[in-house]
């Protein structure tokens, strides 16, 4: 979407985040200030972190870099959902299609982010194998992460 706007990556960011966050609505979720706060500065930072980030050049260690990216994002995602503060856009989607759908938190990420895939595809963006990896393991992995974050908050508690 940036690449076919001008736009900067955070601020399409920021723009599907408003989306995200009225189909969620409308699926039952409703917005927080953590939702809100995350949309903006999730947006912000990635327009400053994709500045100063040097780009993986090595063959071998984009693929690595790639796990060791996903398996963060899910155990960071699945943290902070766990603390049932809010949650961002995505994730917000993502809770209330599971809530609404009766279905897994694995397979409403999966649907959500295969969808995201095919759209990113008709639009004329890049799509590969890192695409589909992300596609179907996010979900996954947020599901089991959030099943040991939830035990760990239930204890705090």
């Amino acid at each position: 979407m940036s690449e076919r706007t001008g736009i900067t990556f955070g601020r399409a960011s920021q723009l599907v985040g408003l989306v995200l966050i009225a189909a969620a609505w409308m699926l039952g979720e409703k917005p927080t200030l953590v939702t809100l706060m995350n949309m903006v500065l999730i947006g912000a930072f990635s327009d400053v972190v994709l500045a100063v980030l040097p780009h993986v050049t090595a063959t071998a260690a984009k693929p690595i870099v790639f796990c060791i990216g996903l398996i963060v994002y899910a155990m960071g995602i699945a943290m902070y959902v766990s603390l049932r503060m809010g949650a961002g856009p995505r994730e917000a989607l993502m809770l209330g299609l599971s809530r609404r759908a009766s279905m897994s938190i694995r397979l409403a990420r999966i649907i959500i982010d295969s969808s995201v895939a095919i759209a990113a595809w008709i639009m004329g963006g890049p799509v590969s194998y890192g695409t589909a990896v992300f596609a179907l393991g996010a979900g996954p992995l947020i599901q089991a992460f959030m099943g040991r974050c939830g035990g760990i908050v239930t204890r705090l508690k």
